[in-house]
């Protein structure tokens, strides 16, 4: 397992006039791999002043975070004497590579959950059949599938070009596309803006890690009018968080590799 070195640092609040004695203190943990730690133990700066550079640069830019990378870096190479010492030149690969590991260190540590953009979706999230115009900056809309149960009555969408789900009706629709996820990768649904303004609810829980299949949603009609869903409509946005390491135990639950509707399988006793 891969260690992890802390970083650790402070800020003083406001005294309390009537509690002048106290201090309360808001305490920041940082993880660094073992390559940026390292680096840090051989020049002694401000590790307060360093994580708030590095801040600003995640917030406005990189210029005050360059400069912080350069002086480690000529640090290093002035600790590490000889033909092998690492060049000052800021625009060597290796001060990138450094500013890239850092700031991997700090989107694990200040972010729970990465999302994935556009084009870590299509790189790295198996869908199909995917849809171009269904990919967002931020997540992809997921497609009224071939098949719906409305108030218990089993519906081929494909045939009928669309569900209709009736005032205060329950429907289950099936996404049309597959989506297999990573072991470190989990989904979170949303229900389009559009229907929600049309009353429609949602129901969905987390898409687990390792899951593969087309998904059942539960819907639910609360307005006075009926709402109508076309086969291939985009009605649910997914997003894709990626976890702090990969899950010891990935979804391999009675779900898993659903192509058609699925009803509950719970057990009632």
């Amino acid at each position: 397992m891969r260690k992890i070195h802390k970083i650790h640092t402070h800020k003083r609040r406001a005294l309390i006039p009537q509690k002048a004695s106290k201090r309360r203190k808001t305490r920041l943990n940082i993880s660094v791999d073992k390559e940026v730690a390292e680096v840090l133990n051989k020049y002694p700066l401000n590790r307060s002043k360093l994580i708030n550079a590095m801040f600003r640069w995640l917030l406005f830019g990189e210029g005050e975070f360059m400069e912080f990378v350069e002086a480690i870096w000529r640090a290093r190479r002035d600790s590490n004497p000889g033909p092998s010492a690492p060049k000052a030149d800021a625009q060597s690969p290796r001060p990138r590579a450094l500013k890239k590991v850092i700031t991997r260190c700090l989107h694990k540590s200040c972010g729970d959950k990465m999302i994935l953009p556009d084009h870590k979706i299509r790189k790295e999230i198996l869908i199909e059949p995917f849809n171009e115009k269904s990919l967002q900056p931020a997540g992809y809309d997921l497609r009224v599938g071939k098949e719906a149960m409305v108030n218990g009555k089993f519906i081929n969408v494909e045939e009928e070009g669309k569900a209709v789900i009736p005032p205060k009706g329950h429907a289950l629709i099936l996404t049309l596309e597959r989506v297999k996820l990573p072991d470190d990768v989990m989904g979170d649904m949303r229900l389009r803006s559009t229907f929600a303004r049309e009353g429609l609810l949602g129901s969905f829980a987390w898409v687990d890690p390792g899951w593969d299949g087309n998904l059942t949603l539960a819907l639910f009609n609360s307005s006075e009018e009926e709402v109508v869903l076309h086969y291939e409509e985009r009605f649910v946005q997914i997003a894709f968080h990626r976890l702090e390491e990969p899950s010891s135990n990935p979804y391999r639950g009675s779900y898993q590799g659903s192509q058609h509707l699925k009803l509950s399988k719970r057990k009632i006793r």
